[in-house]
């Protein structure tokens, strides 16, 4: 795995909010909004009671992975100026 810099570190420890997007075995995507919490080193992202009620295991996110642990998170920073914009 490639280190990170300092900036891209930062960047991930402000930000709020990632997008997870997951596949099932048969490459159907799903891409939703995930909260997470960065150590420096890993992202980690709650799997709890949701208000629709499911169990950890029912979830759609949680599923994909287990079938397909190929998974991608994008960070962004939108800006309406897009000169701004800034993702990881």
């Amino acid at each position: 795995m490639t280190a990170l810099t300092s900036e891209v570190s930062e960047f991930i420890t402000r930000a709020r909010v990632g997008r997870l997007a997951t596949a099932d075995a048969t490459g159907q995507p799903l891409v939703l909004p995930i909260c997470y919490a960065f150590d420096g080193r890993v992202l980690y992202s709650a799997v709890d009671a949701k208000p629709k009620r499911r169990a950890a295991d029912d979830l759609a996110r949680v599923r994909n992975i287990r079938e397909n642990p190929k998974v991608s998170l994008v960070i962004d920073e939108y800006d309406d100026d897009w000169s701004r914009l800034r993702w990881v």
